[in-house]
């Protein structure tokens, strides 16, 4: 049985692994956009894909690292993924974002057991998407970029130029999207040799432990948040002003929010169905959103983990507009700005007191 003391001291640990990961990230990437306006997420991860710390740049993309990292595991196969690789996914149904938000994982590994993962999402510049910058009018994810569908950019410690060549031959800004790509393959790598170092001096056995132990008090802090919420279920409803194809027609999300003793559930399957321009946001996406909002009301004040998300529950069907399928477009992704606001707007009934007033699209 570890002893609680241990237990903070590798929490703070993997805290300040994934503060170096990020300062890492800040200066070596090439692009504005990673190194001052932090368009990144990242955190260490157990063997499992579940949080246990991160360093914060947009806080959106906490959860949608989780998400996509717990798809990576599946798709690759645990036993494919080896010591010194570094895999990119960014198909937009598995990765929670558009194209141009790239994840990277790192696994970490310790006496020939994997013990959990690093993660480091960031914005690149360009993918061959069909417009430079941002497109506002595909009408299919084939128009977004290329994929990469859990591609090792890094196999077993090896570099696979064959892969950096692809990035390379398919960006408009070649020299700044494969810079901030190394730079976020770095910053898994750093993040990995630290809880290497982590678990070899208080071994495997208290490393697992502690992770666990740091998950569980995640959700007792967020289950005693919960308890403070009033009881009920609220509705709301508000509209994209159209979906960059359709230009008459407004799109709407809609969703029901229920708070019991044991849970909090964020069900959109009143929003419209997926539209044919790329508002459409993937699961993932969505699944962000509405914890970035229950965090907000349960517990505000501490560091997340995964443990923080168990009473929250997320409902989107398959074909809605809040969880896309292939091929629907996905790319502006304003919808997932402008949803968080949604949820407020529906618990604005019942407590006008915690919630702030709408922002117009900025809580994210």
């Amino acid at each position: 049985m570890i002893d609680s003391i241990t237990v903070e001291v590798i929490h703070h640990r993997l805290i300040s692994a994934a503060k170096e990961m990020m300062r890492n990230l800040m200066r070596t990437s090439y692009s504005t956009i990673v190194y001052e306006i932090r368009d990144f997420g990242l955190g260490i991860y157990d063997a499992q894909g579940d949080l246990l710390a991160e360093a914060p740049g947009l806080a959106i993309f906490t959860r949608s690292n989780d998400y996509a990292l717990k798809n990576a595991i599946e798709f690759v196969g645990r036993e494919n993924i080896e010591p010194g690789d570094v895999i990119l996914l960014n198909y937009p149904y598995w990765s929670s974002a558009h194209t141009l938000d790239v994840a990277a994982f790192a696994p970490i590994y310790s006496e020939g057991v994997l013990v959990g993962f690093t993660a480091a999402r960031i914005h690149w510049l360009d993918l061959k998407q069909k417009d430079a910058g941002y497109v506002l009018d595909s009408t299919d994810m084939h128009q977004e970029g290329i994929f990469f569908p859990c591609t090792k950019i890094v196999k077993r410690g090896e570099l696979q130029q064959d892969i950096v060549n692809i990035i390379k031959f398919n960006s408009r800004f070649a020299d700044r999207t494969v810079g901030d790509m190394l730079a976020q393959v770095s910053a898994c790598v750093t993040g990995a040799r630290r809880v290497e170092e982590i678990v070899e001096r208080f071994g495997v056995e208290a490393f697992l432990e502690a992770g666990k132990e740091v998950q569980d008090h995640g959700e007792r802090l967020a289950r005693a948040g919960l308890a403070e919420l009033p009881k009920g279920s609220w509705s709301a409803e508000d509209f994209v002003d159209d979906d960059g194809i359709d230009m008459d027609s407004l799109v709407k999300m809609a969703c029901t929010v229920t708070i019991t003793d044991e849970e909090m559930v964020v069900d959109w399957s009143a929003s419209d169905k997926q539209v044919s321009g790329p508002i459409n946001l993937p699961y993932g996406m969505t699944l962000a959103l509405s914890s970035l909002i229950f965090k907000a009301l349960t517990t505000p004040d501490t560091v997340a983990t995964a443990g923080n998300f168990r009473p929250l529950r997320v409902i989107a069907p398959e074909g809605n507009l809040m969880h896309a399928v292939p091929p629907a477009p996905t790319f502006t992704l304003w919808t997932g700005l402008l949803a968080g606001e949604v949820i407020l707007k529906a618990l604005s009934e019942c407590m006008p007191d915690r919630v702030p007033a709408c922002s117009g699209g900025d809580v994210c």
